[in-house]
């Protein structure tokens, strides 16, 4: 098996690709590092195609794999699918440097196991300086993460967790899910969407229960020894499907939540019972948004 699979995303830079690729090619060759790299054009309307198989039939440590569909996660997880490495790494092919990718790539695979990510120290625009800093706030508030990063790359992580590709969407979620690895939660809450009137999103009524379903699945993999608990928008977006919730979770909401009611405490326990769990905390007494525990 080839020891590393680097996927690169390419889309409207037809000028550049040959000097990323063959810059990153004599890097990982010389620092002897057995390696494939992906490149996965995508809804580009200049020449990066055609540069991308050139390139391709004349290194044989590079593929091109051209896809339909067009965006960032889209060729990432395309790219995933496709690698035949035991260590998986993803990147910004217009902001990696060959030296921060060797760098990636020989501590990941000095440390197998671990996920391995580059951290970011500036941004060019104000804007995006500014929404990083929220978005990265919000995440290490909330979900107690250490890195200051959260979707740095290059990110690189070992073949046994390219299972997260049973998603769906294509978005920041699996960046999420593996940063949190890196701090080894207590537990971690997820809310799903329940959209209210009047608010701005009022008109994101798009998850389904299986899809839900999967992103709970995909937390119980990456966090085999944590708590997942089942939050808002568990009633509205599982429906009928909610028992299969507690499966991969162990704990789930009950009574209400900040703008939305859920179900009353007892209805929670009746439907533990039926599955045949054993509940740790009654619902006697208990008040609004507490956790009512379940273990297998």
């Amino acid at each position: 098996m080839t020891s590393v699979s680097v996927i690169l995303p390419f889309c409207n830079q037809a000028d550049d690709v040959r000097e990323i690729v063959t810059s990153h090619a004599a890097a990982l060759a010389q620092a002897g590092i057995g390696h494939e790299i992906i490149l996965v054009p995508n809804g580009s309307t200049d020449d990066t195609n055609a540069v991308c198989r050139a390139l391709a039939a004349e290194m044989p440590s590079v593929r091109c794999l051209e896809i339909e569909g067009r965006g960032w996660g889209c060729a990432v997880r395309s790219g995933i699918a496709a690698a035949a490495g035991a260590l998986i790494c993803y990147t910004n092919s217009a902001r990696t440097q060959p030296d921060d990718l060797k760098q990636i790539l020989d501590h990941a695979l000095r440390n197998p196991g671990l996920v391995v990510k580059a951290t970011r120290v500036s941004r060019d625009a104000w804007i995006r300086r500014v929404g990083s800093l929220f978005y990265n706030t919000l995440c290490r508030t909330l979900l107690r993460l250490s890195t200051r990063d959260v979707n740095g790359t290059p990110k690189a992580f070992p073949r046994s967790a390219s299972t997260l590709l049973d998603l769906q969407r294509d978005d920041d979620l699996i960046d999420l899910g593996m940063a949190l690895r890196e701090v080894k939660p207590d537990s971690i809450p997820i809310n799903t969407l329940h959209p209210v009137a009047g608010t701005p999103l009022e008109g994101c009524d798009h998850l389904t229960p299986q899809r839900c379903l999967k992103v709970l699945c995909l937390f119980r993999f990456l966090h085999p020894r944590t708590e997942i608990r089942i939050a808002g928008g568990r009633e509205h977006n599982l429906r009928s499907l909610q028992p299969l919730a507690l499966y991969p979770a162990d704990s789930v909401f009950v009574n209400g939540y900040l703008t939305t009611p859920g179900a009353p405490a007892p209805e929670v326990w009746g439907m533990i019972r039926d599955l045949g769990f054993t509940i740790e905390v009654d619902y006697q007494g208990v008040q609004p948004a507490e956790i009512l525990g379940v273990r297998s």
